[in-house]
């Protein structure tokens, strides 16, 4: 579970950094970043469920909107739910890359009973901040 909080806190540090600006706090970032953020939960073929949370990005910055979360989340999914933080559903679609080793798992989604607006995408960084770098 550690593992899992440490890395779903950095990627979405990662992507945060697209967002973040000299003058917006640490909160004034988050809250901003708030309704990117989705849980999800999958349940195996023997019925296992797993759950985690994710984030909703623009990694191309051509409106083309995926969704990030951890791999083991989606291993051996044979049922997906994605909801946003106000508990409207997302419709799981395909992959678009998942990498075990990382454990990453990028994917495409439909709105299904949510409405886009208000759940603005996160941004991801072109590079990655150097210690001490100001973001």
């Amino acid at each position: 579970m550690k593992r899992y909080i440490t890395l779903s806190a950095l990627l979405v540090f990662n992507a945060l950094t697209a967002h973040a600006s000299a003058n917006k706090s640490p909160q004034e970032i988050a809250e901003m970043a708030s309704n990117a953020v989705v849980y999800i939960t999958t349940r195996d073929a023997d019925g296992k469920f797993y759950q985690g949370t994710g984030f909703i990005c623009d990694p191309k910055g051509d409106g083309v909107l995926e969704i990030v979360t951890n791999a083991h989340v989606m291993e051996a999914a044979a049922f997906v739910k994605i909801e946003t933080q106000d508990g409207k559903a997302l419709l799981f679609d395909s992959y678009c890359g998942y990498d075990k080793n990382a454990d990453i798992t990028v994917m495409n989604f439909g709105w299904g009973d949510a409405d886009s607006y208000g759940h603005a995408a996160l941004l991801l960084a072109d590079y990655r901040p150097t210690i001490g770098q100001h973001v």
